[in-house]
């Protein structure tokens, strides 16, 4: 039986009348952030003491050589690298085709295409030499984190951005 103003012997009629708070979609971005944040901390134990390992897919500008394409917003190509603890646990290209991309609509269209990409791949950090205003804008919007000035071996620029 369930007390309280139910009565003896009633039957509960919702989540509130079993005494469980009512399950609620997220509101705003910043808690669908929190969650997808919840969702990918990890712990382990260094000295005896838990340590949070996180997880993020970074996303750089990459030349045929591997090298950090120090154009951004028209990169051919880029790879994503899967982090986890400081070390790189994949790698893996794609070619964009920004550089072709770029001036075919507007530059609306194109930041419209490069989010669309960010966000289908579940990017959480750009590492690249430069970027526009417009594009940085709308990266931290995106609550996408950016690191600018890499140069040199794209592997290498992850893995100083990472640590």
């Amino acid at each position: 039986a369930v007390s309280g103003w139910l009565g003896a012997g009633s039957t509960p009629r919702t989540a509130l009348d079993q005494g469980v708070a009512p399950r609620r979609r997220p509101t705003g971005h910043g808690e669908l952030q929190a969650l997808r944040d919840l969702l990918h901390r990890k712990t382990t134990v260094v000295n005896d003491q838990p340590v949070e390992v996180q997880e993020m897919i970074v996303c750089v500008p990459v030349t045929s050589d591997g090298v950090v394409d120090p154009r951004w917003g028209r990169a051919d190509r880029v790879a994503l690298a899967e982090t986890e603890g400081g070390e790189i646990n994949g790698w893996r290209e794609v070619q964009v085709g920004w550089d072709v991309l770029h001036d075919s609509g507007t530059p609306a269209t194109h930041h419209a295409r490069v989010a669309r990409f960010l966000k289908t791949q579940h990017v959480e950090a750009v590492v690249a030499d430069h970027m526009g205003p417009p594009m940085q804008d709308m990266l931290v919007r995106m609550h996408i984190r950016v690191l600018l000035g890499a140069g040199g071996d794209a592997r290498e620029a992850v893995m100083a951005a990472i640590r």
